[in-house]
């Protein structure tokens, strides 16, 4: 939220965990959903449950349609109720959308069909309208990247995903075009797309926390970003509005083109720690490895359910993928 009506100027930029990362309502909603899932075996849980959850384990350190939803579950409203745009009022325009999406892109690799059906059934806990089409989105080009390193390509299927009728289509349509008709000038995307969709004179949480802004930006870092992990999440932070979360998704996907051991293999310093700070009754020994390795499990059980098949080649045991076209 530093830069809004102006860019940012981010010169350098060296990632860092030193500490290692920690829960907070950006980076953790999915956690006791993905040990939810775990524990079941079954990759959609219902939204009776799913309140059950938020009851148990998240209660703090949630913040705009996070904490309307929870505060509005005491009442005795469940999901999807709660993200309604007719009982939440944050729901038709906050970024939730897109910042509690990427775990299931990451578990569905190459089904970007499957990414956008399970992002939704979680997404819906907590926004509508066009935020769902953020989730769709993002969650799609996710599930492509495990496939092609051609962000044209991965843009496509976050593309495909869109309604043709949506907001958030028009937004990549423009973004995209802003791209080829200024290469080098990241600045005049970013003020075309201020001047265009900045509807509240920047300042109103529509525009600041809002999925147009930012979801055009995590476009934008990523066509701007050259394939290039730190170029990629620098590029989020300059273009601004509620940054951390635009750089999240961006850098989700250029993790997943990178991989983890060429990211480790940088030298930055990045701790393996991933610390509760904030979430009741859940553990508190998680690690990013283990969290990883918790996203792993359930990707084998989504192929499966797919129709997928485990096979051996080259003495190494990999999974047989149903590909999806993006739809």
């Amino acid at each position: 939220m530093k830069y809004i009506l102006e860019p940012g100027k981010v010169e350098q930029y060296t990632p860092a965990l030193p500490d290692g990362a920690w829960t907070d309502d950006d980076t953790d909603i999915e956690w006791p959903y993905i040990l939810e899932i775990q524990r079941t075996r079954k990759l959609l849980i219902p939204y009776r449950r799913i309140s059950e959850i938020w009851k148990e384990h998240i209660n703090r350190r949630i913040w705009c349609s996070h904490l309307y939803l929870r505060q509005i579950m005491d009442l005795g409203i469940d999901p999807p109720l709660t993200g309604k745009i007719e009982i939440n009022p944050w729901a038709d325009f906050n970024l939730s959308g897109q910042f509690v999406s990427e775990s299931w892109g990451l578990i569905s690799p190459g089904m970007p069909q499957t990414a956008a059906r399970i992002g939704i059934h979680y997404t819906h806990v907590s926004i509508d309208g066009e935020p769902i089409q953020s989730t769709q989105m993002i969650d799609s080009m996710i599930a492509t990247a495990f496939l092609t390193s051609d962000m044209e390509k991965i843009l496509d299927a976050g593309e495909a995903a869109l309604d043709p009728a949506s907001v958030m289509h028009q937004i990549m349509l423009d973004v995209r075009r802003w791209r080829q008709e200024n290469p080098k000038d990241w600045r005049t995307t970013r003020r075309l797309t201020r001047d265009k969709y900045c509807k509240y004179g920047g300042q109103d949480m529509r525009d600041r926390n809002g999925v147009w802004l930012n979801g055009a930006s995590t476009l934008s870092a990523l066509l701007y970003g050259d394939g290039d992990f730190v170029q990629t999440v620098r590029n989020a932070f300059n273009f601004g509005w509620d940054a951390d979360n635009n750089a999240a998704a961006s850098g989700t996907i250029l993790g997943v083109l990178k991989g983890a051991k060429m990211l480790l293999s940088q030298g930055w310093d990045i701790q393996d720690k991933f610390r509760n700070t904030s979430r009741d009754n859940m553990p508190e020994d998680e690690t990013l490895s283990s969290f990883g390795d918790r996203l792993i499990a359930l990707a084998r059980l989504n192929i499966q359910e797919r129709g997928g098949s485990l096979a051996t080649a080259g003495g190494k045991s990999v999974y047989r993928i149903p590909l999806e076209k993006p739809a």
